[in-house]
Formats: C-alpha cells, structure tokens, sequence
C-alpha cells in the first residue's frame, strides 16, 4: 500500500464546548465551521496515529492519504456493493464541503513492524490532540507523525509489507472518491484535484464485527399468516420466549408482531448453495425471502428496507420494527474476518449492509480538504 502524508484539517476545540453537538453536524455543516474558525490547518505533511478507547478496548491505527491508482490496481478490495441512493448522497456532501470529512476505513493482515511502529509514537510523543465523547464514553486521541525518517519508515514498511487492503467501512466514499478523480478534468464548477483517499488503516486483530440487521415494511401485499406459511418452506421456525439474537451461523431471529422466532435454513436451501466459496445469510435472506416472498428485487433502493447497526442491539431493532404494523425485523448473525477476506480475494461482493465493524472514527476528526 502507498500511504501519502498530508496537511490535515483539525478542529479548533479550544471552540468546541459540546463534542457529541459538534462532531454529530460537522458532516452536513463543516464548510460554515470552516469559516467561523471551528478548524485549523497542519502545516506539514504528516501521518496520524489514531487511538479510540471504547467499551474497555484501546483499538490503535493509521490515518494517511492513499494513493488512487491502489483501487485501480486492486489493492483496495471491497467485499460489498453500494447503494445508489447513498451514492449520490455522498458525492453531494464531499462537492458541496470541498474536503473528505472522514476516512474510509481499511483492514490489513497483521504487520508486527507496524506494531512496533505504531507503539514506539506513542510511548515517545505527546498526542497531538484528544476528544472525549459524553454520549458514548468514547475517547479518540491522536498522534501526529512529522519526522521525516519515521514518516518514510512507516511508508516503506507498508509498501513491503502490506500488499492489499480490505474496506472495512467506506464503500461509498470509496466510489465517490473513485468517480471525481475519474472526472477531475470534466469537473467545471469544483477542480477536485482527487488523487488520493483520506484512510484509517486497522489491522484485523484490532477490529470488531457486528451483525447489520434487517427492518422490512412487509406486510403491504401478504399477509403476516401467509407470509409464516411460505417462509416455513425456507427455514424451520421456533417460537422464542423473547429478544435473543442468533447464536450460530445460518440461524436468524425474526420480530413479528411482537414475537421473536428462531430461523434455521432447511438442508435442501443450504444444499443449493454448497458450491460457492462462503453461503452468506445475508444472500440467502435477499434471495428467498426478500426477492422470493416479498417481492423486493432491489435492495439497494427499495424505500421499504431499512439497515439496522447490531452496535444498538436488539432493543434498537425493536424500536423500529415496532413504529409501524407492516414491519418484521430481521437479526442476522456477524460475518467472520475470515469469511470477509475471501469474498473479496475472489472478487466477489455481499449484499448492501451485511457487516458492521467497529471501531468507527468521528466526521471531522481528522479532514482532507481539496
């Protein structure tokens, strides 16, 4: 991988009396906090070490630009496809803020070098700023690497040593940052000059993922009863005696009105599917309930499916399946790292919205203007 240092964007927070208020609107709102002064400029080109403490766990990484051309030669590999709304409401943001507000987030294979690396910034320097979130106990600190040789050791060592990465979040910036540096040149109102991705490397070990679970306004052409007896054909369904999510791979909890349901794929559904290189639950439910039952054929545009973060649990999901009579709620069990690393290496995609990993940097922490 080719990490590119750069002159970061930083808040001022000397001016942020609120963060959980700031960096919640700086998304939609960073070109006027921009020009009231809410950020300040680094002067030289720098790479970042970044520290989130969340839920009892230091997860530790790096923030650098990455050279464009590593998407075209393959070495950022995507495990998802995107969705088309989500898309244009991405290149929207990124025109009308001129700068890239949040990294993509991007997984390696573990480099013991870079361990030691990263470890060595921050035994021996003084972090370069620190933000404590009230909402979220979260605490997110940063190191800044200006030294010249530590700067050129961290790049070195990534190039020889991590050949491929893999976007653990940030599919969509990805291809919004892959179509302005396509048009750059035809870009008449706003002169992009995309030539790199504002990135935060993680290794795997020290990411988390969750489940990414289904909410479906279902009930506006079947009925609950008849929709239960045509599921039967897919899954054995077991009634449960309350919220539970599921606990082994190929099994799912269903919400419907009210009650929750054990799913298990039949045999004869899993038997279709042997001969791919990973049977993914959330493929088997867009195929046979979604598209089969509900008659959805494109969920990454349909207005009737919602995607619902495992992080909120089983009480978020329920809150929204429960706003409307037509819903039934879906909980899906979390994909592997494992499982991930292959579709991508065979070049193959999940559906929109099977994985959510933590940890998830702030809009506006760190910012890549062009």
């Amino acid at each position: 991988m080719n990490l590119i240092p750069f002159k970061a964007i930083y808040p001022n927070l000397s001016l942020v009396s609120s963060p959980d208020s700031f960096f919640g609107n700086v998304k939609s709102q960073f070109s006027e906090y921009v020009s009231s002064g809410f950020f300040k400029k680094v002067v030289e080109d720098s790479l970042y070490i970044y520290q989130l403490e969340s839920r009892g766990r230091k997860h530790q990484g790096i923030i650098s630009c990455t050279d464009i051309n590593d998407i075209k030669k393959g070495k950022i590999l995507k495990h998802e496809n995107t969705i088309a709304s989500k898309e244009q409401n991405m290149m929207n943001l990124t025109l009308q803020n001129k700068a890239l507000v949040k990294p993509i987030l991007l997984a390696y294979n573990r480099v013991v070098e870079i361990d030691q690396l990263i470890k060595k910034v921050i035994k021996k320097n003084n972090s370069f700023y620190s933000v404590s979130f009230e909402g979220t106990g979260e605490v997110h600190t940063i190191w800044k690497v200006s030294n010249e040789k530590l700067v050129n050791e961290f790049i070195s060592t990534f190039k020889s040593k991590v050949p491929m990465s893999y976007i653990a979040d940030g599919h969509h910036r990805v291809k919004t940052c892959q179509l302005l540096n396509e048009t750059n040149k035809k870009n008449e109102v706003v002169d992009t000059k995309l030539k790199s991705i504002l990135s935060l490397y993680f290794s795997w070990d020290q990411l988390d993922i969750f489940d990414y679970n289904r909410s479906i306004d279902a009930f506006l052409n079947i009925s609950p009863l008849k929709f239960m007896a045509q599921l039967s054909k897919y899954c054995k369904i077991k009634p449960l005696n309350g919220p539970r999510k599921p606990k082994q791979k190929h099994d799912m909890t269903m919400l419907l009105y009210g009650e929750w349901y054990r799913l298990r794929w039949r045999p004869s559904v899993i038997e279709k599917h042997e001969h791919e290189d990973v049977i993914f639950d959330t493929h088997l439910l867009n195929t046979y309930v979604i598209e089969n039952l509900l008659g959805i054929e494109n969920v990454r545009e349909d207005s009737r499916m919602r995607y619902i973060d495992g992080v909120v649990g089983l009480a978020g999901l329920s809150k929204f399946v429960h706003e409307n009579e037509n819903r039934v709620g879906f909980c899906m069990y979390p994909i592997t790292s494992d499982d991930v690393k292959t579709i991508a290496d065979n070049n193959k995609t999940l559906p929109p919205k099977s994985t959510w990993f933590e940890p998830r940097v702030k809009n506006g922490l760190i910012v890549k203007g062009f």
